[in-house]
């Protein structure tokens, strides 16, 4: 292990006295800082700032990828190099399968989970859909849940969530309001923001990413939204009070 672990600095030595891959090593470092700095300016649609947040990650990633496939039997040792190679590898692997789980298997999961809603709400997300001129209307699913509650999710395609215990609760103008809500979070790109703010937030402390401030405006973005088709947010405004009751 020890071998290894000389064998491993000696072989970091050699990459870093090349000037062009430090070179590069160096401009993914500065540049993944600058797009962590962008990314908490709330200025930036949802989907610029996820942006951000993605080429963040990867550019984080690049170095001990680089450093990884650079690495030879002759710099580390015969019989140690794949492990080594391997150990490198395993946190980029890592981040992405999170990643993956994040925007593919958990909208899978939810949508497994819940009954497609193929009636008036479901008419009346595809009438919104059309006028905002999104090019797929987001699916809608019935959640088997007493609770009262709403979300969205990303994935292949965006859907809807609305629970059993929301509808019993809500009139129909409060429900169309959630619905609002929801698909200003889809229109704005909120959903892909949340898979990578999950992961950013295990990696760094609160200052640096400022989740609860991301986490404020996309809300407040998308109570906009709804309140502005609806030309008032009264409707909204009572169908939060009743789903925190």
């Amino acid at each position: 292990m020890w071998g290894m672990l000389a064998h491993l600095g000696s072989a970091l030595d050699l990459f870093l006295a090349d000037s062009t891959k430090t070179t590069l090593v160096v401009a993914a470092i500065v540049s993944a800082v600058t797009l962590i700095w962008l990314s908490r300016n709330l200025d930036f649609s949802a989907k610029i700032r996820s942006a951000f947040m993605y080429a963040h990650v990867a550019l984080l990633l690049f170095p001990p990828v680089f450093f990884a496939t650079t690495l030879s039997c002759k710099q580390v040792g015969l019989c140690e190099v794949g492990l080594t190679q391997t150990l490198l590898f395993v946190i980029p692997i890592t981040l992405i399968l999170g990643l993956a789980f994040g925007l593919l298997i958990v909208p899978l999961l939810h949508r497994l989970r819940s009954q497609p809603e193929s009636g008036k709400w479901q008419r009346f997300v595809n009438g919104q859909s059309d006028r905002l001129g999104l090019h797929k209307a987001p699916d809608v699913f019935i959640v088997d849940s007493g609770r009262p509650e709403a979300f969205s999710t990303g994935g292949l395609k965006p859907a809807m969530f609305i629970s059993i215990g929301m509808l019993e609760v809500l009139t129909r103008r409060q429900i169309e309001a959630v619905l609002l809500h929801e698909l200003g979070h889809i229109q704005e790109g909120s959903h892909a923001l949340k898979p990578i703010t999950w992961l950013l937030r295990a990696l760094y402390p609160e200052p640096v990413l400022a989740p609860a401030a991301i986490v404020a405006e996309e809300e407040r973005k998308a109570d906009a939204f709804a309140a502005s088709v609806q030309k008032t947010d009264v409707h909204l405004n009572r169908a939060k009070r009743k789903m925190a009751e």
